[in-house]
């Protein structure tokens, strides 16, 4: 078994699109090395990595999936539009407004109506190539 840690740049100095066109690329020089196969790669992502390999694998075409997703707390949606952030305010360490000034810092000057940055609301089928997704949060979180 093989594992690649991948090292990507961080907003503010890397806005959207950036970061998914970097692993986007990187998936596809570690598909190049004679070996690494499909069924071998696992993408996997924390919080805002794993918005980022949601990201990722609705920008890769169905033939350079990876086999599954591993995603732990993903923040699958930049701008809080559900009553449960707010409701969680007093008890979750992450507020509202962080969030907006997070998902901005991140969107750049790209549009927050871009699909692709929003997986929680894809209308994308490409998330459903991937198989089996694993997700894992606290109930609070899961709320959310």
């Amino acid at each position: 078994m093989a594992v690649a840690l991948l090292e990507y740049q961080l907003s503010p100095e890397a806005v959207y699109p950036q970061s998914t066109n970097y692993l986007c690329q990187t998936i596809r020089d570690l598909r190049a090395i004679p070996g690494v196969e499909r069924v071998q790669m696992v993408l996997a992502g924390d919080s805002a990595g794993g918005h980022l390999a949601i990201s990722t694998v609705q920008h890769l075409a169905p033939t350079e999936q990876p086999n599954a997703l591993v995603l732990i707390s993903p923040w699958v949606r930049l701008y809080p539009t559900s009553d449960a952030i707010f409701r969680n305010v007093n008890t979750d360490i992450i507020t509202p407004r962080n969030l907006l000034a997070w998902a901005d810092a991140y969107m750049g000057i790209a549009s927050n109506r871009t699909p692709l940055t929003k997986p929680y609301y894809s209308t994308s089928n490409t998330v459903e190539v991937v198989r089996p997704t694993v997700t894992a949060s606290s109930t609070v979180a899961g709320n959310t």
